[in-house]
């Protein structure tokens, strides 16, 4: 899993992404289902932020939104979680 953190780091920095999207990638290997609400509790950033952020990531490939819907979003780290499964 290490592996896969250092890999998506180094194509989060050649993107030249935020540091609040490095941070954001670093909490998806404690927990990797996110909201924009977790992330805005947790790092105390804006809502707007988190969003932004996170579509970043799913932009990537690295999130998938599981919810599909325009409120109360979920994301997936879906690598990490077939790695631990």
């Amino acid at each position: 899993m290490q592996d896969l953190q250092v890999e998506w780091r180094a194509q989060l920095q050649v993107a030249g992404v935020s540091g609040l999207t490095l941070r954001i990638l670093d909490r998806l290997f404690v927990s990797p289902v996110i909201s924009p609400t977790s992330i805005r509790q947790d790092l105390k950033v804006s809502h707007q932020g988190a969003s932004k952020a996170l579509q970043r990531l799913t932009e990537l490939g690295i999130l998938q939104e599981i919810t599909d819907q325009k409120r109360n979003k979920l994301y997936l780290a879906g690598a990490i979680v077939r790695i631990v499964a």
